[in-house]
């Protein structure tokens, strides 16, 4: 098809003359994004103002020789009936107050009349990445008709996430007459959202025991969340053998007994993450099981379920959709605690493919190093944009585009474009060799946006006809600066593939990625588009940054724009990695003033940063103490045994103390690797100097900052070593 763009400006009553990038505005001027602005809200409605104060027009030559107009406003979506108009729309979630449904008004204000030389395009069938259309579809009834009869406004089903109910609200500000070829547009207008009472007793809510971050995360997805909203449902008060961190692991004795899987808890402790270990022995080896489980551990608070097995060992569960977007074999699902047509995940579900100890131990090792910034050259500040040459410079290249010119609140990445496309189509000629560079370089996110199969980036990408397979792997030197790899294709992430999938293939591999995104399907193109600018959103703008909550945040807000499409897709995506993995987005920071003091009993925690910051005490046996400072410090009553205390805040490398309670403390078979201050009255490190911990040697890692602080001494037996580029200082 061939495009030729235009804008149609609502102060004018016709269409004007075709302009190429032209952009023109009415009275608002500047403002090219409709407003939607919140006025007024109380427990029983909102009222938003919303303003249109332009649209866009994109001619599009058919084969047949017809001329279409596409009609859009930055930000929308339009209409998704086959071969009707597709008329854009503003698409919200709300939430809706418990025991109670929505209903709306429209203040009308203002309507202009457009006539149009060109009939609207007709929404077409969504395709799959690779797929094409073969068919036009247009609906002549709907075309030779006086009124295209649509509300201006709707909701969809409902749905519910983290206990709070909410629906999709669709705005359509337009009235259309196809057999005239008019266009009215509803330009300036107040929409009042009623909420209207159920009749439902609070004794009929499923009650689920609330996080604190709970409403942070919400007030990012719902459009009018408030305090308000959130307290008119109820939370559990208490929760007996309350957790956060639920691991599923195959019931693999060589696993259960590592010292990875028993490291990797420990570190997620000191992330502030209580964990609890179950095999599928005990919880089920079925999907139902599985999920049945997940759900009654949801209700004691958890957040983030790790699975450690492939699929053979804990399946993905085949999840229909309907007749027109089929089936999807998924993890997502495990995270849907509502009932099978609840598509919104209130858990993050994260994988470690494992077929091996030995995998295991180079997934917990890299997911720890990454946490604890083991290695600070190079930047994680840079994201890598990786766009197959297809449609160029549209499509691929152009979603990527948009990653990169959008305007974000927060400043956190360096975009670094790498498209396959020749530079007549703004591309760069770049290739596989271009990708290795560019993570040799240091790189915090690689992204790639295009066509995939269960093994590679398809070879079609770039000019030199290659696919990006895990052969490539052996040319990365990472050096401890593992990337988290967004993939944004078909089937690069589906575990139930034969042999590895790329997915598996960057897991297990040491020079691969801490965090691999991929697909199990063939996945919807549009909807993958707008998903993977989502991703991006999700971190720049609404500072969400574990790669759990990113994904679903991503999907959360998808859906309502593609509906089913979305629907498939969400379902379709897999995280392999910790699903509560922090990402960087800056340039690492430290904890260069903090100080711990143990007065007798009492512990007072001074993080020495502005700004909130996390402490979280742990022992051997599970999440001692968790708060929240903001700059005058914390303090608690200190337990009766060993004890970490950790320091975490986004984009600082944690720092870790370790206080004794008896006054000897005893270091063995540890690696350190991050910031880590000892305190204690004794100190004795060595491979074997306790009987109370396997023997193993103690190792001081390049860039690692250790601290030894006694009231009487410190002794240094055989089995301990600190490499070069490491600070060790006792005092």
């Amino acid at each position: 098809m061939k495009r030729i763009h235009a804008i149609i400006v609502l102060c004018c009553l016709n269409l004007v003359s075709l302009a190429q990038n032209l952009v023109l505005f009415d009275s608002k001027a500047g403002v090219s994004v409709p407003v939607f602005n919140i006025v007024k809200s109380d427990e029983n409605s909102f009222e938003c103002e919303v303003s249109i104060p332009a649209l866009y027009a994109e001619e599009v030559l058919c084969e047949n020789g017809d001329i279409y107009i596409i009609l859009q406003f930055a930000g929308s979506s339009t209409l998704s009936r086959v071969g009707e108009p597709s008329l854009p729309v503003l698409t919200k979630l709300i939430g809706i107050p418990f025991a109670k449904t929505c209903t709306y008004e429209i203040i009308e204000k203002k309507w202009q009349d457009i006539q149009l030389n060109k009939k609207i395009y007709p929404f077409q069938m969504p395709l799959r990445e690779a797929e094409v259309h073969d068919s036009f579809y247009i609906s002549s009834a709907v075309y030779d008709s006086d009124e295209y009869d649509t509300p201006i406004c709707s909701f969809g089903e409902v749905q519910k996430l983290k206990g709070v109910y909410n629906q999709s609200m669709t705005v359509c500000p337009f009235r259309y007459y196809p057999a005239s070829n008019k266009l009215s547009v509803l330009s300036d207008f107040t929409l009042k959202v009623k909420f209207m009472d159920r009749g439902l007793s609070k004794t009929s809510q499923t009650m689920y025991k609330k996080h604190h971050s709970d409403s942070v995360y919400l007030k990012e997805c719902f459009y009018n969340f408030n305090n308000r909203l959130y307290s008119s449902y109820q939370d559990v008060d208490y929760v007996e053998d309350e957790y956060d961190y639920l691991i599923i692991s195959k019931p693999d004795q060589s696993i259960l007994d590592s010292k990875a899987l028993s490291s990797f808890c420990l570190w997620k402790r000191l992330k502030g993450y209580d964990c609890r270990v179950y095999t599928t022995d005990e919880v089920g080896k079925e999907c139902k099981s599985i999920k049945d489980f997940i759900r009654s551990e949801y209700q004691k608070g958890v957040r983030y379920v790790l699975f450690i097995g492939d699929d053979k060992d804990i399946p993905l569960y085949t999840k229909c959709i309907n007749n027109l977007v089929g089936c999807a074999k998924s993890d997502y699902w495990y995270g849907c605690i509502d009932g099978d047509s609840d598509n919104q995940a209130d858990l993050a579900i994260g994988r470690f493919p494992v077929s091996t100890l030995s995998d295991l131990e180079i997934m917990v090792n890299k997911t720890i190093a990454y946490e604890q910034g083991t290695n600070r050259t190079g930047s994680f500040k840079n994201a890598l944009l990786v766009a197959h040459k297809e449609g160029a410079p549209g499509k691929y290249q152009g979603c990527c585009e948009t990653i990169r010119d959008t305007v974000y609140s927060d400043d956190c990445f360096d975009f670094i474009p790498v498209y396959g496309a020749d530079s007549i189509d703004g591309g760069n000629n770049a290739n596989n060799q271009t990708v290795i560079d560019a993570i040799n370089a240091g790189v915090g996110i690689v992204n790639y946006r295009g066509h995939g199969n269960q093994t590679g980036w398809d070879g079609h990408w770039s000019y030199e006809v290659r696919s990006f397979t895990k052969t490539y792997l052996d040319d990365i030197d990472i050096r401890q600066r593992w990337p988290v790899v967004f993939s944004v294709a078909c089937q690069n992430g589906d575990i139930s593939y034969p042999s590895d999938c790329l997915l598996e293939s960057f897991m297990k591999d040491y020079n691969g990625a801490v965090a691999f995104l991929g697909a199990t399907e063939s996945s919807f193109t549009d909807a993958n588009n707008v998903f993977n600018i989502l991703l991006f959103d999700a971190i720049c703008n609404r500072k969400v940054y574990n790669i759990g909550d990113i994904n679903n945040l991503a999907q959360i807000i998808n859906i309502p724009y593609h509906n089913y499409y979305a629907i498939f897709n969400a379902y379709s995506y897999l995280w392999g990695g910790d699903p509560s993995l922090e990402i960087w987005t800056d340039e690492m920071e430290t904890f260069d003033n903090a100080q711990v003091r143990k007065d007798g009993n009492t512990v007072f925690v001074d993080a020495g940063v502005s700004g909130d910051c996390k402490v979280t005490v742990t022992t051997n046996d599970g999440l001692y103490h968790e708060s929240i400072t903001s700059g005058s410090g914390v303090m608690f009553q200190a337990p009766m045994v060993e004890c970490y205390v950790s320091l975490n805040k986004h984009n600082y490398v944690p720092k870790i103390y370790r206080l004794s309670e008896t006054g000897d403390l005893f270091i063995q078979d540890e690696v350190i690797s991050s910031s880590f201050e000892a305190q204690a009255k004794r100190v004795v490190i060595g491979e074997n100097v306790t009987s109370n911990k396997p023997e193993g040697k103690v190792i001081i890692k390049k860039d690692a900052d250790v601290r030894i602080k006694a009231s009487d001494s410190v002794t240094i037996e055989s089995g301990f070593s600190c490499e070069k580029g490491a600070t060790l200082r006792i005092n």
